[in-house]
């Protein structure tokens, strides 16, 4: 489940913020399947801690408590330095899909489709091209609904499955990056 309110976060004086997320739900509920082979063969995660200006809300945490200076300061809103989140989903998702793609023993002509985080349409073509699946595999729809953050992936998952891109025996890849700069990929059986 993912659900993201962007919306009392945004700075709206910051166009480099303010026009790129926005607010959504998302959930899947997945059941036990009869066939051992289907499911979710495995995930992984992490995070880069040292990295936590480059995406995030400075203020209102232990390290800036509410105050008058932290909302004079706009530190609740959210800030991003784009280009080194770029560089840094691109590294580390690309990193994390490679890691579990070998942990299973699989090669990227295996993978039937690929549900990204819908962040940015240039880092999904960057990914597409570091990890040898053509582009036609993966299920986008940042074009119609932005970025949806925690939620782009179970919706993406729903559009995919609407859409028969999703079939049983396949494999999907999943890639996600978020605040903090964390990240994780997850394999799924159909």
């Amino acid at each position: 489940m993912g659900a993201q309110e962007f919306s009392s976060f945004l700075d709206g004086q910051d166009r480099s913020t303010c026009v790129l997320f926005g607010d959504a739900a998302g959930a899947v509920v997945q059941g036990r399947s009869p066939d051992p082979a289907r499911g979710i063969p495995g995930c992984n995660r992490g995070a880069e801690g040292a990295e936590t200006d480059v995406l995030g809300i400075p203020g209102g945490g232990s390290l800036h408590p509410p105050s008058l200076h932290a909302v004079e300061h706009r530190q609740h809103f959210i800030t991003m330095k784009g280009r080194k989140v770029f560089k840094s989903a691109v590294r580390v998702m690309a990193g994390a899909a490679r890691e579990i793609l070998e942990q299973h023993r699989l090669a990227a002509d295996e993978i039937a489709c690929v549900i990204p985080h819908q962040a940015n349409r240039r880092i999904i073509e960057t990914l597409a091209d570091e990890l040898a699946i053509p582009l036609e595999r993966f299920v986008i729809h940042l074009d119609r609904y932005g970025n949806t953050s925690a939620a782009s992936i179970p919706l993406a998952l729903d559009e995919g499955r609407r859409g028969g891109r999703l079939r049983t025996g396949g494999i999907c890849l999943l890639r996600a990056f978020g605040a903090g700069l964390t990240y994780g990929s997850a394999l799924i059986r159909w």
